[in-house]
């Protein structure tokens, strides 16, 4: 996956966790695995996004189980979607990425089954 800086629309590298670009903008990858690409400047405040606190209760929230319905049912939709051909997704202001675990996992499932009947 190629990102592109938001700020000088230049390609961004990945060095070990940080994307740069030749401006030297750069974006850490967060511990969870994704990278936020707004500028800070962008947002509309000096703290912008969710504290800690917020992440938690969001991730206990969501862990309960009470969206699992409607997480299993996007991806059984994204995955009708699915083409061998393109199988790239991108994720875009999805938060940590609870839709998109389901979606990959459902899309990993499908290119195993495709290639143990090749």
């Amino acid at each position: 996956m190629a990102y592109q800086c938001p700020l000088c629309h230049q390609p961004l590298a990945l060095n070990v966790r940080t994307y740069k670009c030749a401006d030297n903008h750069q974006f850490d990858v967060a511990k969870e695995g994704y990278v936020n690409l707004m500028p800070a400047h962008h947002k509309r405040s000096k703290d912008p996004g969710d504290n800690k606190e917020m992440t938690m209760a969001r991730r206990e929230f969501l862990g309960a189980g009470y969206y699992d319905t409607l997480r299993n049912h996007v991806a059984k939709l994204i995955a009708s979607y699915y083409q061998e051909s393109a199988a790239t997704l991108l994720d875009i202001g999805c938060g940590e990425g609870y839709y998109t675990h389901a979606v990959a996992i459902r899309l990993t499932r499908i290119m195993n089954n495709h290639k143990r009947s090749a």
